[in-house]
């Protein structure tokens, strides 16, 4: 008998109706961040134990007044601009069986400033906490991960991770082109060899931002440390610099990969060339033979 993960998908919210998301960001490990430059804002994660597989959800709230917060929180791969009052949050799937606090970097502001913040993670997330240390936050800085090795993890036929960021189509200008997204990745079973993804994702203008361009957001993958057939897959259907707006919707299919074994493609967010305004993690995911 063969018990199979899931691949990730993201799709449209044109078919589905979505509510924008709370503002709220509570769960364990709740931490309140005051560094210098007047900065202000909060972390916070908790499990979400569906029997059989767990996910944690990561999020950050910007508890600043009056002011935006870029912030890059590393391993969880969360990334955003906050406005004042509003949370950025990524929903994870727990790949071992094992969950602990661990602690990651997190870059506030756009100076190259950072703290650690602790999140709900896996025993391969504490591995890459200790190579983080080990590097420095400005050495880990842009970090993509690599495969892993699962640890009897079996998700059930389909399952749903939430996503809510906002980032500005005009860095330059971002008080007025500032842009919310949020959903949630959905991932289905086909059958033994494959799965497909949808891209459940609502995009505009944040509220009363009105400058906001959605046709100027482009997104790029990086799937490169995975097998070359998954990865073409991934290119195919998400081509670099495609326009954000045109994956709204996205349904694709996609291999599995070989037993046990996890991966992440990153989708990148930016307007300009050498951005990272905002980061989509897609996990690519194998089956577990019994």
């Amino acid at each position: 008998m063969r018990r199979f993960i899931l691949g990730l998908a993201v799709y449209c919210s044109a078919v589905l109706s979505i509510t924008p998301p709370a503002s709220s960001c509570e769960g364990g490990l709740l931490q309140t961040h005051q560094p210098a430059g007047g900065f202000h804002f909060q972390t916070a994660s908790e499990v979400r134990d569906f029997g059989g597989y767990k996910t944690a959800v990561i999020c950050a709230k910007n508890l600043s007044k009056g002011r935006d917060t870029h912030l890059v929180w590393f391993i969880p791969t969360l990334q955003g601009w906050i406005p004042p009052e509003e949370s950025i949050l990524k929903e994870r799937l727990i790949r071992t069986g094992s969950v602990s606090g661990v602690e990651s970097c997190v870059e506030y502001g756009n100076r190259g400033e950072w703290t650690r913040a602790a999140f709900f993670g896996d025993d391969i997330d504490h591995q890459e906490s200790s190579e983080e240390r080990s590097a420095g936050c400005a050495g880990a800085r842009d970090k993509y991960h690599g495969q892993a090795q699962l640890e009897g993890i079996a998700p059930p036929d389909e399952l749903k991770l939430s996503i809510t960021t906002f980032f500005p189509s005009d860095p330059d200008n971002a008080s007025d082109t500032m842009l919310e997204l949020y959903g949630s990745i959905v991932l289905t079973r086909l059958n033994d060899k494959q799965y497909e993804i949808l891209l459940s994702l609502f995009l505009e203008r944040y509220k009363g931002r009105e400058m906001g361009n959605v046709g100027e957001v482009v997104v790029t993958p990086s799937a490169e440390h995975l097998p070359a057939h998954i990865s073409s897959i991934f290119k195919e259907n998400i081509p670099e610099k495609t326009k954000l707006e045109d994956i709204i919707g996205k349904k694709f299919v996609v291999d599995y990969l070989d037993d046990g074994v996890f991966g992440e493609v990153v989708l990148n967010i930016a307007s300009k060339p050498g951005e990272h305004l905002a980061r989509i993690s897609i996990p690519a995911l194998g089956s577990i033979g019994n």
